[in-house]
């Protein structure tokens, strides 16, 4: 997908293959990354695969690599349950050290305020 901020949660592509007989195939989520090793690709065609995501998992990208040959391409795509990926949220740790921050900047700022200042002629 060309824009970051989408994602899928069912995949089905055909491998249109010309000579290779293994593949990896890399499938990217918004929790993890899975490698499938040594898929076997039939030459004849007839290559589907389906991935499905379960359990809040957004698939973000699929990478399909030719490990004894090459294929022609990939056909017949299609994508499902297309959703926006949410941001990050920061951990509690992560707010109360910002928090933190903060405070302390805006305590040394006070401190200074309150100082009194000496001139020298």
């Amino acid at each position: 997908m060309a824009d970051p901020t989408l994602g899928f949660t069912a995949n089905v592509f055909n491998i249109n293959d010309l000579t290779a007989t293994l593949a990896d195939i890399t499938v990217v989520t918004n929790l993890q990354t899975v490698t499938f090793n040594n898929v076997a690709i039939n030459v004849n065609g007839n290559n589907f695969f389906s991935l499905q995501s379960g359990g809040g998992e957004i698939i973000t990208s699929v990478s399909i690599l030719a490990l004894n040959g090459l294929f022609e391409d990939v056909r017949q795509e299609r994508l499902g349950g297309i959703q926006t990926i949410s941001g990050a949220v920061p951990e509690p740790a992560t707010w109360a050290m910002m928090i933190l921050g903060f405070a302390g900047v805006g305590f040394l700022a006070y401190r200074r305020k309150k100082q009194g200042h000496v001139r020298l002629a």
